[in-house]
């Protein structure tokens, strides 16, 4: 187990906790200025990962910022109705992602093709058809592929004014809102998880 470290019972790879001291870096970085002018000299620095270590996990920064978004999603929104609910997925994900507020808000201003913003939204239409197909195993009607299109902007907009405090909502209540606008026929699609969360794991998210 030398290259695993464990923390609230899970256990994290050394690649794992390299790329979040990359990540964590980058976070600090965005607080002194813009993410584009973040070179790989200023991350490998203050991460203290060697430059070879940061190109061996990471193909630039942009991809830092896709993993670190990757991972809050895999750990909520992209397991609503797999086995959270609407609310339970918003609740993890929108908790996770603010404990790097500034790198999220400074990224998001970047609109390359591999960018944070439009990666997001590419791999949250194929993870909902995904579920729709693979764990729900319902059809894709018209109106669904609709407003799978149509809902991932809408959710990466309002989830980046609420990390920006443009919103007057405590963190339920954020969440609650997300799952009333969810598009009608989306929203049952995925109403009903196929299986139950790990114990404890919801209940951590709110605390």
């Amino acid at each position: 187990m030398a290259n695993q470290a464990t923390s609230h019972n899970r256990v994290y790879s050394r690649s794992y906790l390299t790329k979040m001291k990359v990540a964590e870096a980058m976070d600090r970085l965005c607080h002194q200025k813009p993410f584009s002018k973040i070179r790989i000299e200023d991350i490998v620095r203050e991460s203290g990962v060697s430059r070879s270590n940061f190109y061996h996990n990471f193909e630039d920064k942009n991809a830092v910022v896709n993993w670190l978004s990757r991972q809050c999603h895999t750990n909520g929104i992209f397991r609503i109705g797999r086995d959270l609910t609407w609310f339970e997925g918003h609740l993890i994900t929108t908790r996770d992602m603010a404990r790097f507020t500034c790198l999220f808000r400074e990224a998001s201003n970047c609109d390359d093709y591999d960018a944070a913003v439009p990666s997001f939204v590419r791999g949250r239409q194929q993870n909902l058809r995904e579920t729709i197909l693979e764990f729900q195993r319902k059809p894709l009607t018209d109106q669904l592929e609709f407003e799978i299109l149509a809902f991932p902007t809408c959710e990466v907009v309002m989830a980046s004014r609420f990390r920006n405090n443009e919103l007057p909502y405590t963190l339920k209540q954020f969440c609650e809102h997300l799952v009333d606008m969810t598009p009608r026929a989306l929203y049952q699609a995925l109403e009903h998880p196929v299986s139950a969360p790990l114990a404890g794991e919801i209940a951590e998210a709110r605390g």
